[in-house]
């Protein structure tokens, strides 16, 4: 059951990954430029709006989706024995990458550490009552 939580947890904090990246193309950006035609006539101001790919082209996306490739890891691992190891490695990268990048882009990517910091928890306690379980079921074995 835990395990499953631990999964379910994982494929949440994917999903809260991507969506800086879905934000990307969003118009986000504004840009004012003001002038006037000459003389002592009004100043025009005009307001444009763009979209982070639009403003800064699409290079932009490759930094954006390194925490979605970390977030997926635990999914994609998430049926190998391995898979709690993946969920607390994909806690640490992505820790250290919005600790990084928290003057930028790195609140953004707050939620999905919570939900893969909650899965690395949920998950560590799944593993240790699997040990319980296997200790108890070999000393089972040896008193029968």
């Amino acid at each position: 059951m835990a395990s499953s939580t631990a999964a379910h947890c994982s494929v949440i904090g994917l999903t809260l990954a991507a969506v800086p990246v879905g934000a990307a193309w969003l118009p986000l950006v504004s840009r004012s430029t003001a002038g006037s035609d000459g003389g002592n006539g009004p100043v025009v101001t005009k307001e444009s709006h763009q979209s982070l790919i639009g403003a800064e082209g699409w290079t932009v996306v490759v930094p954006l989706l390194i925490p979605v490739v970390v977030a997926l890891l635990p999914v994609l691992l998430r049926h190998r024995p391995s898979a709690q190891r993946a969920r607390v490695w994909a806690a640490v990268l992505l820790g250290i990458g919005v600790a990084l990048a928290m003057a930028s882009v790195g609140m953004f990517y707050l939620p999905a550490l919570g939900m893969l910091v909650a899965a690395a928890a949920v998950g560590s306690k799944t593993s240790d009552l699997g040990a319980d379980v296997l200790v108890y079921e070999s000393l089972r074995a040896q008193k029968g």
